[in-house]
């Protein structure tokens, strides 16, 4: 079976759950757009088709054997066994992915190639995506038979994280059966010994579709082997209002797993409000996390006996959020950042004298790391704008980004550098010809560097290179520019002076181009639509989808205002 890191470490998203309807005749309008989406793709609506659908793409351990047994045979030495082998992997299709993904790092170089023609015909998971999501969730409102099993069973096939975390919400929408018992599959997926993905799914669906006869059972996974079942399950609890997730998030604050532990410590944050501890300068000093945790734990002691859940509000909470640096004239220079909630309004804003803030990213619920790029430096405020870490260069920092294990992360036009808490180089890449125009981390540890003639410079968690692609496409460098950087080297380029959007897949493959307006900065959202920056006129915060059709354009706080024109540097989505 393949591995998916994903399944058992990737942070959670904190979705709005929602109580199953009951199927009446205005179903199909409940389901428009993702009906919609389904005859875009030139695919059949109909209930037996959809089933259809997500059947083909749940890939059975009968199936694994035999897609192994032609990834090996790409390589024999008889040239009909090879083209045998790469038409039936073709021919299973996006079953055939995951494996043939693998294939890629295979040793034998005719099994790599065939592997890379293979995928190139099979096309990519993200391009499916949408489609596989909007089949879920019309099934769930339909209700065909076993179609709880049937999503279940599909979830250990899915590669990508979007599309998982949307299949494993929408069964909660099923969890009862006709009766209002617990659905039999959900409650045998609960002790499923296989796939930590299922146990975690049928406890997020019981648990929000509020079955309380089964709360035992869920109770019991938050001591589960896996620690993504485990902080899942508590999460999925504390947001139903129910104090027994509570105490396992707290554990999970020493976790050796940043993200799980950054998922605790903010749902944590918005139970204790303004009586949560303060999280250590330095989480990897001897004892820190022990300590922090211990904290956590006495705050829990004193309040849990009078807390009351049902005043706690989880709207929009999560990791996510916006923030824009804006930059005007106002009879002195104002420099400003700001985090905008989902309608575009401020949240808060830091400022006005930041000197031309190009980029800046939160390091904690209160802290904001900001490149100031007229004064050659990077600044960690807190919210009341206090400098609690400087980095004083001899350069303009581009981007900036703190690093799970503390330190920082720094990117200027001619080099790439990282410095621990105390300011201390610990790493450095010179590129003496200064081509860089932007760089990032990728969730895995590795580094993307994009150059100014459109070169992808690949490294890993050390700064090795590890591989160049040239895209023969010169990136006109602005300030604030910022790329998006997705899984498994994915990438999205925003191509100020072309005027387009492209998406890369990990080989420096292009996956699609879109027409956008003097974008700056991109990101991609969970929806696989992008959000981007535009510096053209009174445009703003503009999303569109992967074909290009605008969805929403906000214009950025400040910008009509009469007295002063606040110019947009970047935006950053995360």
């Amino acid at each position: 079976m393949t591995r998916k890191p994903w399944i058992l470490l990737a942070p959670l998203a904190l979705l709005a759950f929602f109580v199953a309807p009951a199927r009446t005749a205005d179903d199909d309008d409940v389901i428009k757009e993702d009906l919609a989406t389904l005859k875009a793709a030139n695919l059949d609506t109909d209930t037996k088709a959809l089933v259809s659908l997500i059947k083909k793409r749940t890939v059975s351990e009968n199936t694994r054997t035999k897609i192994a047994g032609f990834i090996k045979q790409l390589g024999a030495e008889d040239f009909d066994d090879r083209e045998q082998a790469s038409k039936e992997l073709v021919e299973m299709g996006a079953v055939a992915r995951p494996q043939l993904t693998v294939a890629l790092k295979d040793e034998d170089l005719e099994t790599r190639k065939r592997a890379r023609k293979a995928l190139d015909k099979i096309g990519s998971a993200a391009a499916e995506a949408a489609v596989v999501q909007a089949a879920a969730r019309v099934l769930v409102i339909r209700k065909p038979d076993d179609v709880v099993e049937l999503l279940l069973n599909y979830l250990p096939s899915v590669e990508e994280v979007e599309t998982a975390e949307e299949v494993a919400k929408v069964l909660s929408v099923v969890a009862k059966d006709k009766n209002g018992k617990p659905d039999k599959a959900l409650v045998a997926a609960l002790k499923d010994k296989k796939y930590p993905i299922k146990r975690w799914a049928a406890a997020n669906a019981l648990t929000n579709a509020a079955v309380k006869d089964e709360r035992d059972n869920v109770l019991k996974l938050l001591d589960d082997d896996n620690v993504g079942v485990r902080r899942r399950v508590a999460a999925a609890l504390v947001q139903a209002k129910d104090k027994g997730g509570v105490p396992a998030l707290i554990k999970l604050i020493e976790s050796d797993s940043p993200e799980d532990a950054e998922v605790a410590e903010d749902l944590l944050a918005v139970l204790a409000g303004d009586k949560a501890p303060e999280q250590p300068a330095d989480l990897d000093a001897p004892k820190a996390k022990q300590n922090y945790r211990k904290e956590w734990e006495a705050w829990w002691k004193g309040a849990s006996a009078k807390f009351d859940m049902s005043k706690v509000d989880f709207e929009g909470v999560s990791r996510n959020y916006t923030l824009v640096g804006v930059n005007g004239y106002r009879n002195k220079v104002i420099g400003k950042v700001m985090e905008l909630d989902n309608a575009g309004k401020v949240k808060w804003e830091l400022g006005d004298d930041l000197q031309y803030p190009v980029y800046a990213c939160k390091t904690k619920r209160d802290r904001v790391l900001v490149c100031e790029y007229n004064a050659n430096k990077v600044v960690e405020y807190d919210l009341k704008k206090k400098a609690v870490w400087t980095k004083q260069l001899n350069t303009q920092p581009l981007i900036c980004d703190r690093l799970p294990n503390g330190n920082t992360f720094i990117v200027t036009r001619n080099q790439l550098l990282v410095y621990d808490r105390g300011g201390k180089e610990v790493q450095r890449v010179d590129r003496p010809n200064y081509d860089v125009v932007t760089a990032g981390r990728h969730k895995d540890g590795t580094y993307t560097l994009i150059t100014n003639n459109g070169g992808i410079v690949r490294y890993d968690a050390s700064f090795k290179e590890t591989s160049n692609v040239a895209t023969n496409r010169y990136i006109y460098y602005t300030t604030g520019l910022k790329c998006a950087y997705l899984p498994k080297g994915g990438l999205v380029i925003p191509d100020y002076n072309s005027r387009k959007i492209r998406e890369y897949d990990g080989s420096g493959k292009q996956l699609v181009e879109i027409d956008a307006s003097y974008p700056t900065s991109v990101a991609k959202l969970n929806n696989g639509n992008y959000l981007y920056l535009s510096r053209q006129g009174n445009q703003g915060m503009i999303e569109v989808t992967k074909d290009g059709k605008q969805v929403s354009n906000k214009t950025i706080p400040g910008n009509n205002n009469n007295n002063v024109r606040l110019q947009p540097l970047f935006l950053e989505r995360k």
